[in-house]
């Protein structure tokens, strides 16, 4: 059994005792999270979604239970879609009902993270180990590997604004990650690199003017500490984004409707709801 303890203090809301969440989700009046609770591509059968009203009062703790790493969610009508490590799985979020399963270990990943919607009946999922992001067509489940693995350098966080994919980098070994967009235009697909070398990029969401990312480097890109940073598109400049310390801080989610951002923090096993000011 596990208990869920939610406080508020004056800048943010906290909900408590998740293992390792990596993402969030909400629609009107509930909030879905990806608990990990294990190795990220091993197939334990450890990982669950929870499913929570939007105030921290739990529904169902293991609302979807008997998973492996599940990463990266996204609702499409009552359908919520997520990504299990070599998989892209979809739940109908009344029914509990599996609807959608499409392997994706042919293309020998086991690392699959994160996953966003488009406007046409597609999804967007970032292979991080193999360096690819595929474009899935929920209805054919064709597969279409975008391929740009030369220029992006381990694509981790998605998201799709008005016919353009933001990414945010994990980086590797020798070289940290950035950010990166890729755009969909009378049938051509644009590669563009907006920034290089920024640290270990994870979540990411476009609002306005600006990208939303968090990084779970420090200031000297060393350090596992984690902020949620933007990048303004007018002065190409990256400014923290004032907030507490997000140790962690993994596929978080804005809420339109709320104007509020959704953040895992995995490495404390909880989520913080943060308003954008």
């Amino acid at each position: 059994m596990h208990l869920f303890a939610s406080f508020f203090t004056a800048c943010k809301h906290e909900i408590l005792n998740f293992k390792e969440p990596e993402s969030v989700v909400t629609t009107e009046a509930f909030m879905y999270v990806a608990n990990v609770n294990g190795s990220y591509d091993k197939k334990d059968s450890n990982g669950y979604i929870t499913k929570l009203y939007k105030n921290g009062k739990v529904y169902d703790t293991l609302f979807i239970g008997g998973l492996d790493s599940p990463k990266g969610l996204c609702i499409i009508k009552n359908n919520l879609y997520f990504t299990d490590i070599d998989k892209v799985l979809g739940y109908n979020i009344i029914t509990k009902q599996k609807v959608f399963e499409l392997d994706l270990s042919a293309y020998k990943t086991q690392f699959l993270n994160d996953i966003c919607k488009d406007d046409s009946g597609n999804i967007f999922v970032s292979a991080t180990d193999i360096n690819e992001i595929f474009k899935i067509n929920l209805t054919t489940k064709s597969i279409y590997p975008l391929d740009f693995r030369k220029e992006l350098n381990g694509p981790n966080g998605l998201d799709f604004r008005n016919d353009t994919l933001y990414i945010a980098e994990l980086g590797n070994d020798s070289i940290h990650g950035g950010l990166a967009l890729i755009e969909f235009k009378d049938g051509r697909i644009i590669y563009n690199r907006l920034v290089y070398n920024v640290g270990y990029l994870d979540g990411i969401f476009q609002l306005n003017d600006d990208i939303y990312f968090s990084d779970w480097s420090d200031s000297d890109k060393k350090k596992m500490s984690s902020k949620i940073k933007k990048f303004n598109f007018t002065t190409r400049k990256i400014t923290d984004m004032e907030s507490p310390e997000l140790s962690g801080c993994a596929d978080m989610f804005f809420d339109k409707k709320t104007n509020q951002i959704f953040a895992p923090l995995m490495t404390l096993n909880k989520v913080v709801i943060l308003p954008i000011k």
